[in-house]
């Protein structure tokens, strides 16, 4: 009897929350970390699909999409394999005497069907690589978006651990 309440009881916590929530707390129960997540507009971000490629031709990159499970997604590419700092603009790229590079998009959800109105192009942020080994890549970013759609600021971004092929 006490086995079906308690089944009965997870049932009505789940019942009451919102997807986003349910996430978190079985991400909680089971003990797992956010491999891809951010916090976009004061709202956290999650990956549910998450896709990391490594390409080494014609320049060794790095390219990582991630889905939420609203739909909006999440694309960045790095110019480089190694562990650094890499930035969206030349300019500060610049001004750190660095070459490293990142590109990335945010896409928005809010219909069934993506306009190109939806796609975002990050126009200033950082991204560091921390650890990158034969399986996994790890690292934190934070990037801003100014557009006619409005603006983003995405902070806290970590992708940990993230397998590749």
């Amino acid at each position: 009897m006490k086995k079906i309440i308690s089944i009965i009881l997870v049932a009505v916590l789940f019942a009451a929350c919102s997807a986003d929530e349910v996430l978190d707390v079985t991400t909680d129960i089971l003990g797992l970390e956010d491999k891809f997540a951010a916090e976009i507009n004061g709202e956290k971000w999650t990956a549910e699909i998450r896709i990391v490629r490594k390409y080494d031709s014609p320049i060794d990159n790095f390219t990582l999409v991630g889905t939420s499970i609203d739909g909006r997604v999440l694309q960045i590419s790095i110019g480089g394999v190694d562990p650094g700092t890499y930035y969206a603009s030349l300019e500060d790229a610049l001004s750190s005497a660095s070459s490293n590079l990142f590109i990335a998009t945010y896409t928005l959800a809010d219909s069934d069907s993506i306009t190109t109105d939806q796609v975002l192009k990050i126009t200033s942020g950082t991204l560091k690589i921390s650890n990158v080994d034969e399986d996994y890549i790890s690292g934190e970013f934070s990037m801003d978006i100014e557009s006619e759609e409005g603006n983003y600021t995405i902070k806290y971004g970590e992708f940990n651990e993230l397998s590749y092929y």
